[in-house]
């Protein structure tokens, strides 16, 4: 299967951008979450699944940022390492 990529950027107020944040998470514990930009989306299923939490803060001189990020895989496949494994 073809690789599927979307990436939102938006400008937001903070309790904005939680309240979207807080929308896509109540969805993903639902077990679907739709993340959509124009006319593009993507369907995340991640179920009960074991997934790879990565995290990342940065604190520069002028501006921070916090990144989450969650991975698994689509079957049922063992999710022991990502290491290695390029992505699609």
């Amino acid at each position: 299967m073809k690789k599927k990529e979307l990436e939102v950027k938006s400008y937001l107020s903070f309790d904005e951008a939680m309240e979207y944040v807080e929308g896509v998470l109540h969805s993903l514990k639902q077990g679907t979450a739709v993340v959509e930009m124009e006319n593009e989306q993507i369907t995340l299923t991640p179920g009960n699944k074991t997934v790879q939490l990565e995290i990342d803060a940065e604190d520069k001189r002028d501006s921070q940022k916090f990144v989450i990020k969650l991975k698994w895989r689509k079957d049922e496949g063992d999710l022991e390492d990502f290491s290695g494994e390029e992505e699609q």
